[in-house]
């Protein structure tokens, strides 16, 4: 229930900015574009996390009568807010035809994000495996995005 309502909001939180920052041409990309898509990002995915905290979350938990999905939606629509921030990282990598590197971060978090999930789910941590299984690779790779693109958000839009 919480991924299938968590899966719309991340298709929500993107907008398509990605898309169009990578199709226009180098001549008429400049900083200002990556500027104001990081913080239409940022505010876009804080305003959608902030309603399904306070709103959507305790009618979906309400709904399908299960108190759980009060702790597990606002985590695993935590994620939104991480790739707000990484938007313009990932874009820049995918725009140089960094593959290689995009394939390395990703297989790094998918290895940590694993061996993790299956300590909490021998540990008899049951759902809360699977809720950190999708949270945790959106933790590691920031850090990676943030060291191996040289670009700073500035307060532009």
């Amino acid at each position: 229930i919480a991924t299938a309502i968590t899966s719309i909001i991340y298709v929500i939180s993107e907008f398509g900015f990605k898309a169009a920052l990578i199709q226009r041409k180098n001549k008429l990309l400049e900083d200002l574009h990556y500027q104001s898509v990081f913080w239409w990002s940022v505010f876009w995915s804080s305003t959608i996390f902030i309603l399904v905290y306070f709103i959507g979350t305790p009618i979906a938990a309400r709904f399908y009568d299960e108190p759980l999905l009060l702790k597990i939606i606002p985590i695993l629509t935590a994620p939104i807010l991480i790739e707000a921030v990484t938007i313009v990282y990932r874009t820049k990598m995918l725009r140089s035809l960094n593959f290689k590197t995009l394939a390395i971060i990703n297989s790094i978090a998918a290895i940590i994000t694993g061996f993790i999930a299956i300590i909490i789910a021998l540990n008899g941590g049951g759902v809360w495996a699977l809720v950190f299984y999708i949270l945790i690779p959106f933790v590691i790779s920031l850090p990676f995005y943030i060291v191996l693109i040289r670009w700073k958000p500035k307060l532009q839009f």
